[in-house]
């Protein structure tokens, strides 16, 4: 994700959504 910077951001921020929800879980 951080040298592909035309990846899909949704699929970023859901990944990013998940991780912190699988932290604080």
């Amino acid at each position: 994700a951080e040298t592909t910077i035309l990846w899909e951001p949704t699929l970023e921020a859901e990944a990013l959504a998940a991780q912190k929800l699988a932290l604080n879980v």
